[in-house]
């Protein structure tokens, strides 16, 4: 549980707190309806919302004391039991997703907003292309609740609005960018800018639509797969072959270096 973000208890909290919130709504409208006997079915959709509700919360809850010993299955677990709690489950959607990129690459250093950093060459994140999806999505989202109370147009208007949270997040931040010190590597929509020594990165590949950069630390190798789409304004041939120069000349400063101790 300790591996768990603070956005995630952060959203966790709101979520119990809406919960408690609507069954207290419940409870009173289920004693007016049981006075004057009417409206019995929605008293019964009422109680198996009021249900499915607790029941999410339960999952999540319990999910979360798997975390630290079975990521994949906890993160899987929350996930499908936050849908039953949008559209304000999308702030544990978030939490949980961003709480998988944290612990992946737990044993790096993130780049602050409040760093400024001389860059050699710097490739930003694809902040535009996260953003026009998001208001794509809630578009539709918006007009299906407000027209019809859709559970689909909550659900686009939820994950619309995690979209568009992490693209103002990964506004004008680098998705691969180096110095003659450091690496830093934005894995995706989850993560921050991670700073990675460049004696850490041990092989690059290329494919048509990403690049993979294996990186070796704490007795693990971990694959940062870089999606191209998440790459502003890129030509991937072009990144590939700059990357590789930077490392080879970094390798070749720092094996003169230590010939010369």
């Amino acid at each position: 549980m300790k591996n768990l973000a603070r956005c995630f208890w952060i959203g966790f909290v709101i979520n119990l707190f809406a919960v408690m919130i609507f069954s207290a709504i419940f409870n009173y409208l289920a004693y007016e309806m049981l006075m004057v006997m009417t409206d019995r079915d929605l008293m019964i959709i009422l109680y198996l919302m009021q249900n499915l509700f607790w029941g999410a919360l339960a999952v999540v809850f319990i999910s979360a004391f798997l975390f630290s010993r079975w990521r994949l299955l906890s993160v899987w677990l929350i996930s499908i039991a936050t849908l039953a709690l949008l559209p304000i489950g999308a702030f544990l959607l978030h939490g949980i997703l961003r709480s998988n990129s944290l612990a992946t690459f737990s044993k790096l250093a993130s780049l602050s907003k409040k760093e400024n950093m001389e860059w050699e060459q710097v490739y930003l994140f694809n902040s535009d292309k996260v953003l026009i999806t998001g208001a794509i999505l809630m578009g539709p989202g918006l007009g299906l609740v407000f027209s019809s109370g859709s559970l689909l147009g909550i659900m686009l208007a939820s994950i619309a609005a995690v979209f568009l949270y992490n693209g103002f997040r990964l506004h004008k931040r680098p998705a691969i960018a180096w110095t003659t010190e450091t690496v830093v590597i934005t894995p995706g929509l989850f993560s921050d800018p991670l700073l990675i020594p460049p004696a850490l990165i041990k092989e690059i590949g290329i494919n048509e639509i990403e690049i993979v950069i294996d990186i070796e630390y704490g007795n693990r190798t971990e694959e940062i797969r870089l999606k191209k789409s998440n790459i502003k304004n890129v030509d991937l041939n072009v990144l590939e072959q700059q990357f590789s120069q930077y490392l080879q000349r970094v390798n070749q400063v720092e094996n003169e270096f230590a010939r010369s101790e």
